[in-house]
């Protein structure tokens, strides 16, 4: 088989396999399942669907970024050695394609980041009153701090948390 055959196949399907994996990201509850279905907090399911959502994002931008590589390093080179002053349709074409997918890719990876620096707290604490409230005795109730009275929230003295 010639070599540039066996390099495009290559890169088919390694962009095939990238957009098949982005595109199937796990969920943090069902589709159509309700938010608290999970049992974690409205915060945690948002860092997490984030989460997927910026997954999606970097694999379709370096999907991108391949076949634009690709498909327009050809052509850009043709201008190039033309002496054009300008890029022709197809090299201006996979210029912007590889613009967008790099953009795609710097925002997932920017999602990724800062969901999980939001939402790795919250899913601790989720899991941390999971635990609690298996133990807990009969009758006893968590509140946010929200739902604290005033001298309450005095007392504890800091504006996070759970309070047993």
């Amino acid at each position: 088989m010639h070599k540039g055959a066996r390099r495009l196949i290559s890169v088919l399907a390694a962009a095939s396999a990238v957009v098949a994996l982005s595109a199937a990201p796990a969920l943090a509850r069902p589709v159509d399942g309700p938010v608290g279905a999970t049992g974690l907090s409205d915060t945690s399911e948002k860092a997490w669907d984030l989460w997927n959502e910026g997954g999606c994002l970097v694999g379709e931008g370096a999907a991108q970024l391949i076949s634009a590589a690709y498909v327009g390093a050809p052509f850009i080179a043709r201008d190039f050695l033309e002496g054009k002053n300008h890029l022709s349709e197809p090299s201006e074409l996979a210029w912007l394609t590889w613009n967008e997918g790099g953009g795609k890719l710097g925002q997932g990876a920017a999602q990724l980041i800062s969901s999980a620096y939001v939402g790795a707290p919250f899913i601790a604490l989720d899991f941390f009153k999971a635990s609690l409230d298996a133990t807990a005795p009969e009758g006893a109730e968590w509140k946010t701090w929200d739902e604290l009275s005033p001298e309450e929230q005095e007392f504890i003295g800091y504006e996070c948390g759970y309070i047993f």
